[in-house]
């Protein structure tokens, strides 16, 4: 099936009967290279070589998309995914978009782009893919991973000589099993808790300040559970207490080198600390955990800052106003 982007009302019916079924829109042209595309469907899988100028398209996803991911792979020339949705994104030559129904807009950045698509059934993805909630940006993928792939479905969707029998209809399971292999190199070390952690890191950065943060209030804030989240975590060779409380050591210590004037009291509201024994027993594990087995001096030190800081001068006032 070809099509001519130039003039698209007279030459390119063909193509835009294709991406109407399948509920694509042209939203913008800039170029005149001519489009081309040639298809292969199957039950589980659908592929496509596609030739396309700088183009802006959107995919205007519906429920029934919910069971479907697409695969994008430029060989030459780029794009973009310009549609915050779940996704992972290997710079601008490959994407994965996972299951949704939310609309998705991809741009070319080039004059002209080759590419290959791939939608694939979503039984068919891992299960860390079918969970993932947010976009996942890799880097670029080296051409050479996907080279195989990428020639057998250029060969997969050559038109067929005319007269005779098409041989695609017996390349079903091949094609399903190509279509997998490419899903889990471009899905490679996603585990469905990049968006959950992401998320997490970006709160706790801004509030670990809140002494009065737990698990449950924060994963309710992030739209998650307090299971998912402790699962992520665990995943990661982490717990929360351990992310709040680094946060909350390293405001310390930031303050201790810019505003040594200050005391324990001072420090403790401004770092989030509960209390002061809290915040001692943070500095004191904080220490050990950054010395050398047998470093006495560790504890030694932090024994040390606690008595200085205790002879310093109620401020906490000017800390909790900015100063």
């Amino acid at each position: 099936m070809t099509g001519s982007l130039t003039s698209v009302s007279a030459h390119a019916c063909a193509l835009r009967s294709y991406l109407g079924a399948a509920r694509i829109s042209i939203d913008a042209i800039r170029g005149g290279t001519e489009a081309e595309i040639h298809l292969a469907h199957f039950a589980q899988t659908s592929f496509a070589f596609v030739t396309v100028p700088r183009v802006s398209i959107t995919w205007h996803r519906t429920p029934d998309s919910r069971g479907r991911a697409a695969i994008l792979v430029a060989r030459h020339g780029e794009f973009r995914v310009a549609s915050d949705v779940p996704a992972v994104v290997h710079g601008t030559s490959a994407a994965l978009i996972t299951p949704g129904d939310s609309p998705v807009r991809i741009e070319t950045l080039s004059d002209e782009v080759e590419l290959i698509y791939v939608s694939i059934a979503a039984g068919l993805l891992s299960s860390e893919l079918g969970a993932l909630a947010e976009r996942v940006e890799r880097g670029a993928l080296p051409f050479r991973q996907i080279a195989p792939i990428y020639g057998f479905v250029r060969t997969l969707t050559e038109p067929a000589s005319a007269g005779s029998e098409d041989p695609r209809a017996e390349l079903a399971t091949p094609a399903e099993a190509m279509a997998t292999s490419l899903a889990r190199i471009l899905g490679d070390g996603v585990t469905g808790d990049e968006g959950v952690l992401s998320r997490l890191h970006a709160f706790l950065d801004i509030q670990y300040g809140d002494a009065d943060l737990t698990l449950g209030s924060v994963a309710t804030r992030l739209g998650s559970s307090s299971r998912t989240v402790q699962a992520a975590l665990t995943r990661a060779g982490s717990t929360f207490t351990e992310e709040l409380r680094r946060r909350r050591v390293w405001r310390v210590e930031s303050l201790r080198r810019s505003r040594p004037e200050l005391r324990a009291e001072d420090l403790r509201i401004a770092a989030g600390f509960r209390s002061t024994s809290a915040m001692y027993r943070a500095l004191r594990n904080y220490a050990e955990s950054t010395s050398g087995p047998g470093d006495v001096s560790a504890e030694a030190r932090s024994d040390r800052y606690i008595a200085e800081t205790e002879e310093k001068p109620h401020i906490a006032a000017m800390l909790v106003s900015g100063i």
